[in-house]
């Protein structure tokens, strides 16, 4: 796909905030980390824009369960991000996200 053929040709550090846009739904986030072999930092960037366009508690979790699994950590997730995973009860790190 052209996504991968740039990502590739791209050699910036912070590429990921360039490259992964339009991250609005759980099904977009889990495409563009799959197509992006699950790099940290694009994952990262998709998961925060994804939770910016969360609009129900099901699109919620999914989001938080997609970025479980995928070990994001806590400290890279904006403060909106870190609000909506903490509506989610499988949520595993709500002591360090109050935290931060």
């Amino acid at each position: 796909s052209a996504l991968v053929k740039c990502w590739s040709r791209d050699t910036r550090e912070d590429k990921a905030k360039d490259l992964v846009f339009e991250a609005k739904s759980p099904d977009m986030l889990k495409w563009l980390c799959d197509t992006l072999n699950h790099d940290s930092s694009a994952l990262e960037v998709a998961a925060n824009e994804c939770f910016k366009h969360s609009s129900d508690e099901k699109d919620t979790k999914a989001i938080v369960d997609y970025i479980q699994m995928h070990g994001v950590p806590v400290s890279v997730l904006g403060n909106k991000a870190l609000e909506l995973a903490l509506t989610v009860d499988s949520f595993a790190h709500k002591d360090e996200a109050k935290r931060i």
